[in-house]
């Protein structure tokens, strides 16, 4: 909690949402449970068909720190970023209409936030599939970052690359930007925003409960998933690289292995000459003995192979 000689930052919580009438409720009412009170609510609706928009339009009448706003369907990137535009926080926080959040989420951060004044919290997680919860921590304890190491860590379980752990102040959230029609936005933009901040504070407590759901956008084996995940990945590998980030390079190299061989095979005829190149660059100078997986290690050799004969 917040000492009374310390002003309560308000803290906004940015939830899209598109047809998730079967969720939303519980997201919403998770909200409005934190212990945490100076919360404003910024609900975006991506041009839903269902009775989501009905459901927020419900909350915001009972409670009077939501706001909605409606557009038509943009995708979530350009949702998020119509939150951001439209929220007033000192901190700002997204929740996906599909999760929830536990009652000491944001109180725990403001803590941090308070003792530390850190430009970004991140917080361990749980996710849950078919009813069985499981958490995921960096650590069992929480203490400062560095840079260097956040970096790293946003490669780590327990950390991730993604948004719905963290919270960002107003500061850093000025250089917030999405690729519209692209999926994977959080890995294109999350290093990003890091790169802008000066100080980071670990919270070991999994106060966000991520839903998994079969058949969501990114968890499908499309052409474009598989494109878009690797331009993700080679975007963030080589700002690693140009900023000296050492460690995250090592952290982040056997995924990228294992996206640019599924690139190389399945992306077809949205492949292109540049990414080709880099692709075949990763394949080529991967060392078996650093990886750990048996079927990426056969995948890697039948590609060798194959794509050696083109080499």
């Amino acid at each position: 909690m917040v000492k009374n000689n310390i002003k309560a930052p308000l803290v906004s919580i940015i939830v899209p949402f598109y047809n998730s009438e079967r969720t939303l409720e519980k997201c919403l009412t998770s909200i409005e449970q934190q212990e945490y009170e100076n919360i404003e609510i910024v609900l975006v609706n991506d041009g839903s068909k269902d009775k989501g928009l009905e459901i927020a339009k419900n909350y915001a009448q009972k409670y009077k720190n939501i706001k909605i706003f409606s557009q038509k369907n943009l995708g979530v990137a350009v949702a998020k970023e119509r939150g951001v535009e439209c929220s007033t926080g000192d901190y700002i926080t997204f929740v996906d209409s599909d999760d929830y959040i536990l009652p000491t989420y944001i109180s725990d951060y403001i803590a941090a936030i308070c003792k530390y004044d850190c430009d970004i919290c991140i917080s361990g997680y749980s996710t849950l599939k078919n009813g069985n919860l499981k958490k995921h921590l960096l650590s069992n304890r929480s203490f400062s970052i560095q840079k260097a190491e956040a970096m790293s860590d946003l490669l780590k379980d327990g950390f991730g690359d993604f948004f719905c752990n963290k919270i960002f102040s107003r500061k850093v959230m000025r250089y917030f930007k999405l690729d519209s029609g692209k999926n994977y936005e959080d890995i294109r933009e999350c290093y990003k925003l890091f790169q802008y901040a000066n100080t980071f504070f670990y919270v070991s407590n999994p106060g966000y409960v991520y839903v998994i759901h079969s058949g969501s956008i990114t968890s499908t084996p499309s052409k474009k998933n598989r494109y878009d995940l690797y331009e993700a990945k080679i975007g963030q590998y080589l700002f690693f690289k140009e900023n000296g980030y050492n460690d995250a390079i090592k952290v982040a190299y056997p995924s990228l292995i294992e996206v640019a061989s599924k690139y190389l095979l399945f992306c077809g005829k949205l492949r292109n000459r540049s990414y080709d190149n880099m692709a075949k660059k990763i394949i080529y100078e991967a060392k078996l003995q650093d990886i750990s997986s048996y079927k990426l290690k056969v995948l890697v050799i039948l590609i060798k192979i194959w794509e050696g004969r083109k080499w």
